[in-house]
């Protein structure tokens, strides 16, 4: 049992170790993708992106973010980043700890660092997020793609949790029906032997009586 518990921990720091790689390369997407923005797209500037005849679905807007994701929190760079990285470290020690079994669950936090860590360097680096993402069909805030990334990562973790609860609340109700419909006469059966087992021998009674 001992080998088969050290193997799975193995298994789940190598699945770590390439989650670590997955999160570096959203990194290097992210950092690239702010790169060209700043290189081609002046400041508060748009350009056309995906449209569909004349409706526009996305286009390419260069704004700076001094709030979290989606522009929440904003002004407030220095809580963010050191919020930010105490949570990357905790999810990054969690990962290693080789608890986690589930490849969705990796993949999940996988996505979390990425996209947690694209937004941090750039807070480090500028003091400001850089954000271009534009959805036109909908009134929404200018986004990136490490936002992206969190948010995807974080749905599949919300998800994976709902899933169980409604799992184990099906499993308990079934062993509750199961219970629910044993037979009669085999209820029955078990009452009398746990009668029987709790009664006293009768030589056992004469024997306390004549004491």
């Amino acid at each position: 049992m001992r080998g088969v518990a050290e193997l799975l921990n193995l298994k789940s720091r190598k699945a770590a170790f390439i989650a670590i790689i997955i999160s570096a390369l959203l990194v290097g997407i992210d950092i690239l993708t702010k790169w060209l923005v700043v290189k081609h797209i002046d400041l508060g500037s748009s350009v056309r992106g995906l449209r569909i005849g004349s409706l526009e679905l996305v286009n390419f807007t260069y704004i700076r973010n001094y709030g979290a994701a989606f522009g929440v929190l904003r002004g407030m760079t220095s809580f963010l980043i050191l919020f930010v990285s105490l949570f990357l470290i905790g999810t990054i020690v969690v990962l290693f700890s080789g608890r986690i079994k589930s490849k969705w669950t990796i993949a999940a936090l996988a996505l979390i660092i990425g996209g947690g860590t694209g937004n941090l360097v750039d807070r480090i680096r500028l003091g400001y997020v850089i954000d271009f993402i534009e959805l036109r069909f909908i009134q929404f805030a200018i986004f990136n793609f490490a936002d992206m990334c969190a948010v995807v990562g974080a749905s599949m973790l919300f998800i994976m949790v709902v899933g169980d609860e409604i799992r184990e609340y099906r499993v308990k109700k079934a062993c509750e029906f199961a219970d629910e419909a044993l037979p009669s006469n085999r209820k029955e059966e078990q009452e009398e032997k746990t009668s029987e087992e709790s009664h006293e021998n009768p030589e056992e009674k004469g024997f306390n009586s004549e004491y």
